[in-house]
This record gives structure tokens, C-alpha cells and sequence, in this order.
């Protein structure tokens, strides 16, 4: 009661009151944090091999997700080496150098699969830069790159299995699309990235809900090609499920979706219904036409049916040409008009319609990589693909702190301002050619050539 009432007077309402909660409960943590840093080396002294010189206290700091600590531990010398050694930055796997506590720094990556790096380092109140952060989902992103691309090829070059818990279930679900994201400073300014996701079915958000949710998901983005994609989507897939439960993979009728179906001998291919009904109405517009196809969209037999007699009822060579476009579709499709839940034996599970792909793109790619004027390098974008990917499947702080053992330094204060000194190569001198100042066409064109770059 004292506790609430100390907090009160500070407090106007209940978004005032949890702000001052929060800062009591932080500082109260970081107290509690310092206190056992300190008996943690205390007990680390008592316990320290013989030739271990007591040389003092060093004082440090660590930035966590309760604040900025600042802690004093032990420092010895090695009577036998002369090396200075942290018996409690050794016993808490601490770099040197490094400011910045893992979990903090995993939050912050997880932030940055959703939000810009600037945002991200806001949300954060600025604890960790934005340069920071990029540095290490970068890291993050590759790690998971290199060893999705190890084991894919243990298993598909070398023959080895997949190891892994695997899960028995009676039915698994696939649904795979693409999304164009723009490239900056790359011979392709325009690159398809893939997502999939494989779900045990369905359940309700809770008992009385009318709204559901996908059951055991698992998400994989790349830019991968067709063979590579589903290679490394088995890898991943494979550790959780046996594989053979997949009975259906469904999507907008591209190519390097359909050839899945190499992957999951078991699984039948299903045509989205959105894209389906989409494709409809782009070709056929509106009109009578459009009417009797889009009625008959879950009738495979009669749907093209009618989409042949759409081309022969077309008025002019253009719409002729839109009709024909949508005729060639479905029979490139065929396999996927009818229904999955007419080819699929229920065994007990409530089956729905697929679909849940077209908010998974949206909301893990399109909301982070495609918004107004944002455009990606190839390697950059790669990662945080991978980051996603990570994020998707609650796999992401695990990953973060097992790909912290090279020390992230804080960028160095800016200096005072003035025009930056430029990196000149050994065995160079920098000069300045006023001829090359103007304005005239030859000028414009020789002073790319003047400029002097670091070596690589």
C-alpha cells in the first residue's frame, strides 16, 4: 500500500501510473542485477586457481534490457603468463569491448524485421544505434543463410538425412507466393522474393472465436531459385515433420511453385481461390461473361467450359485476347481447379480453405521491404530475409545470442563538424584540380575519374 502510494502523486492516469511502475521496477532490477554480478565474483575470488594475482577492481558497464549497469569486478594477473584476466566476463561469456547484452540486442534485431533501423533504435530509447543493429541482422541473417546452404547440401549432394525431432501428423499444408521488391545498385533492379509456409491445419483463437489461426507454422523467405527454395524449405521442414504428411500445396499457378510438388510426393496441387477469382475479373472485366465464369469458379469441368465460350463470345480482338489469356491459365492449371477439400480424405480435421499465404507476405515481407521509395542491395536484402524468416518462426533471440561471439563496437562520437578527410591509398596524394570545378560537359565527364578510393 506504502508502494502504490508513493507512486501516485506522479501518476494522472493509468498510462502515467504503468510509465512510473515501470521505472521503479527497472531500477529496482538493476540494483537486484548489480548485487548479484558482485557475489557472483565474489564467489569466482574464493574459487580461483593458485597462480591468480588479486590486481584490484576494474569498473564496467553493460547496457540490458533493464538499463545501463555499471558494476566493479576483479581483475587478476597470471602469475605464470603475466595476462591480466575477468574471472566474471569469462564466466558470463563477456567480450571485451562490448557494451551492449545480447537479449537487448535480440530485441532490437526483432524490431528491425519489422521496422526501419531508426525506428527500431527509438523503440529501443536509443540504448543501441541503429548502425548497430544493422550490423548485427546482418550477422544474424547470414548465419542462418550459411547453415540452411550446409545442410541443404549434406542432404541433397551428400546423401545425408535430416536429423531433428521429427513430429508424426496426419496432414501438413503448404502454401507458397512471390513478392517483387525493388533493388538498388544491382545489374537486376526488380527480384522475386519467395516465402512458403508449412501449418498443421487450423484452430480457433480461442474456444468462442469465430476466427482462426494457423496451427504450428513455419515460415521460409528467399531469393533462392525454384530448386534451391524447396530444397532448403525441405532441410528446415524436415527437422520438425515427417514430410510425407504434406497432402497439399497451394498457390497462384507460378511455375517454381508447382514444381514442389517434387519435393512432397504425397501432396496435390491446389489453385489459390483469390488469385483464381482475381485472374477472372482482370481478363473478363465486368459483364455477363465475367457473371457466368465467376459463378461456376469451383465447378472445374463447367469453368472451362465457359471460358472457352467467353473467347468465342468476345466482341473485339482485344478482349478476344484477355479472354484467351484467362482460357490459357486454367489449362495451365487444370490440376489445381477443384477443390483440395474434395480430393482429401477429412481424418478428423476440420479443413478450410487456403488463402493464409496472402497475409504472411504482406505481413512478414511487404510491410518491411517494400514500403514508399525503400529499395535494397542484394546481400542486404538476403539477410533480412533470413532475419524474417527467424522472426516468423519464434527462432530469432535464440539465433541472436548464439552469433554473438565477434564484440559489436558502439559507432565512435562524431567529431566536430567540418568537412570529412578522405581515405587516400598508400603511395597516393590527394590533390585538388580546380579545372575539373566547372560546369562544361568535358568537366562533368573527367571527374568520376578523379576520385580516389580506399583499397579493398
Amino acid at each position: 500500500m506504502d508502494c502504490g502510494s508513493s507512486v501516485l502523486p506522479e501518476a494522472r492516469n493509468i498510462n502515467a501510473l504503468e510509465e512510473a511502475v515501470w521505472r521503479r521496477a527497472c531500477a529496482w532490477a538493476r540494483v537486484e542485477f548489480v548485487a548479484v554480478l558482485e557475489r557472483l565474483d565474489l564467489t569466482l575470488m574464493e574459487e580461483r586457481p593458485e597462480q591468480l594475482r588479486n590486481a584490484g577492481f576494474r569498473e564496467r558497464t553493460l547496457v540490458t534490457r533493464v538499463g545501463e549497469l555499471r558494476f566493479r569486478r576483479r581483475c587478476y594477473r597470471d602469475a605464470e603468463t603475466g595476462k591480466y584476466r575477468h574471472l566474471l566476463d569469462e564466466a558470463l561469456e563477456l567480450a571485451p569491448r562490448v557494451r551492449l547484452s545480447d537479449g537487448l540486442v535480440a530485441d532490437g534485431v526483432a524490431l528491425a524485421a519489422e521496422h526501419s533501423f531508426r525506428q527500431s533504435a527509438g523503440l529501443l530509447d536509443f540504448r543501441v544505434s541503429h548502425t548497430t543493429l544493422h550490423v548485427r541482422l546482418q550477422r544474424a541473417g547470414a548465419a542462418l543463410r550459411r547453415e540452411v546452404e550446409t545442410r541443404r547440401h549434406q542432404v541433397f549432394s551428400l546423401g545425408r538425412r535430416v536429423t531433428g525431432t521429427v513430429q508424426r501428423v496426419a496432414t501438413l499444408f503448404c502454401e507458397a507466393d512471390g513478392v517483387i521488391i525493388r533493388m538498388q545498385r544491382e545489374t537486376r533492379k526488380l527480384v522475386e522474393a519467395k516465402l512458403a509456409i508449412i501449418y498443421e491445419g487450423w484452430e480457433r483463437l480461442h474456444p468462442s472465436s469465430s476466427e482462426y489461426r494457423l496451427r504450428s507454422k513455419l515460415a521460409y523467405a528467399s531469393f533462392q531459385g525454384a530448386k534451391a527454395f524447396w530444397e532448403s524449405l525441405s532441410v528446415l521442414a524436415g527437422q520438425r515433420w515427417d514430410l510425407s504428411a504434406v497432402k497439399v500445396i497451394g498457390g497462384d499457378g507460378a511455375d517454381w511453385i508447382k514444381q514442389g510438388l517434387g519435393y512432397f510426393a504425397g501432396a496435390a496441387y491446389q489453385l489459390c481461390r483469390f488469385h483464381l477469382a482475381r485472374k477472372i475479373r482482370d481478363c473478363l472485366g465486368g459483364g455477363q461473361a465475367f457473371q457466368r465464369v465467376y459463378d461456376v469458379r469451383n465447378r472445374p469441368g463447367r469453368l472451362l467450359v465457359e471460358a472457352r465460350d467467353a473467347v468465342a463470345a468476345a466482341l473485339d480482338p482485344e478482349q478476344e485476347e484477355r479472354a484467351r489469356v484467362l482460357l490459357d491459365y486454367l489449362v495451365a492449371n487444370r490440376d489445381g481447379l477443384d477443390d483440395y477439400r474434395r480430393r482429401l480424405e477429412p481424418g478428423g480435421l476440420e479443413l478450410r480453405g487456403l488463402g493464409g499465404i496472402e497475409s504472411n507476405v504482406d505481413k512478414l515481407i511487404s510491410n518491411r521491404m517494400k514500403k514508399r521509395g525503400m529499395a535494397w542491395r542484394l546481400d542486404g536484402a538476403r539477410n533480412m530475409l533470413a532475419v524474417i524468416t527467424l522472426r516468423a518462426n519464434g527462432q530469432l533471440r535464440s539465433s541472436g545470442e548464439a552469433n554473438s561471439d565477434l564484440p559489436i563496437r558502439e559507432p565512435a562520437p562524431p567529431g566536430p563538424p567540418g568537412r570529412p578527410r578522405r581515405r587516400v591509398s598508400p603511395g597516393l596524394r590527394s590533390v585538388h584540380m580546380p579545372g575539373l570545378d566547372s560546369g562544361r560537359p568535358l568537366a562533368r565527364l573527367l571527374r568520376p575519374f578523379t576520385k580516389v578510393y580506399p583499397p579493398v
